[in-house]
């Protein structure tokens, strides 16, 4: 809503900024200034109001030291002095489930299947997330359905909250009724006739134009596509206690926490997680962005993009027979 509703406001809104050269030259400034500000205000709040959880007076380059050491003791074991004294009791702390693992332990089977599907959900997630917007604004001739930011920041907006009313009032429901894995893999298989109504949603605007036809499949498109996000979860348990109420929490989060070696290195492991989406999710946008210029630049390859975006929904099905179908069990 703010980047179509502030984008060329020397156009949109003359009167108040019809005088200004640079908006004139920077016509997506105040569109990309919107929620740079945001983004900022909510980190001065969180360091600001919410408390450190785990206070330590270990400066930085201590814990990075102590990291590095755990990790070559882990690793090295017969470096150690021969009496194995110091091994032992290293090996022990490292496997107490009161202590946070090294990382190499980390890396249990559990862990890699967790970092497996919530790689390539992110990675099929932020692709899908990239192109709706382009395939919006592209002209209808080469595959889109030409609209302006304002309309595209009105339906984005809309889609937003009907999804944050799904998500509240039926996830919990959802989940309980059917159980995280049917409800992971139906949100992953979603995205399958929700790719596949890209091309028709162009089809249907060549043929009757921009109409209630075209409003309706697009609508529809959107509402299909809710079940993946309520399979993403967005790592809620950053701010709620996993014990408390799990049905808060998203599919794909419950699968990453109950894939901790043990409570306490539930923070690393989603920290680990973190950094895997975060991978992923520089990786999605230009590869899918670079799929989608290569597809409007020739008719003869204008459904690239979609059979890319098919082998990535491919992918993260085909990572869902690996999760168990009951929560894994950790003793804490």
């Amino acid at each position: 809503l703010i980047g179509g509703s502030l984008s060329r406001p020397a156009d949109r809104f003359p009167r108040l900024f019809g005088q200004s050269t640079f908006l004139k030259t920077h016509p997506y400034f105040l569109a990309c200034a919107g929620p740079a500000l945001f983004t900022a205000l909510a980190w001065l709040v969180t360091y600001m109001l919410l408390h450190e959880t785990v206070p330590t007076t270990t400066s930085l380059w201590s814990l990075i030291q102590n990291k590095c050491r755990n990790m070559f003791v882990f690793t090295h074991p017969k470096s150690l002095p021969a009496d194995g004294s110091h091994s032992n009791d290293t090996i022990q702390d490292s496997r107490d489930d009161s202590k946070p693992l090294p990382l190499r332990a980390l890396l249990t089977s559990h862990v890699l299947i967790a970092m497996l599907n919530y790689a390539t959900l992110a990675l099929l997630d932020i692709a899908l997330r990239s192109l709706i917007p382009v395939f919006y604004a592209t002209p209808v001739d080469l595959g889109g359905l030409g609209l302006d930011p304002l309309r595209i920041g009105n339906i984005l907006a809309v889609f937003g909250i009907f999804n944050g009313l799904l998500q509240v009032f039926f996830f919990a429901w959802l989940h309980d009724r059917f159980g995280t894995k049917v409800l992971y893999t139906c949100g992953i298989a979603v995205s399958v006739p929700t790719i596949i109504a890209f091309p028709m949603i162009n089809a249907l605007c060549l043929t009757h134009g921009i109409g209630v036809t075209v409003w309706f499949a697009v609508g529809l498109q959107l509402t299909i596509s809710i079940p993946l996000i309520m399979g993403y979860g967005w790592f809620v348990e950053i701010c709620c206690v996993i014990i408390a109420d799990d049905s808060m929490i998203g599919c794909m989060a419950m699968y990453v926490a109950a894939s901790s070696p043990n409570r306490a290195s539930l923070g690393a492991t989603n920290g680990l997680a973190q950094t895997v989406a975060a991978c992923a999710r520089i990786i999605g946008p230009a590869s899918t962005m670079s799929m989608f210029s290569f597809s409007v630049r020739d008719s003869s390859n204008a459904w690239t993009v979609y059979y890319f975006m098919m082998v990535l929904a491919l992918l993260a099905m085909g990572s869902t027979f690996l999760l168990p179908r009951q929560m894994w069990k950790r003793d804490d």
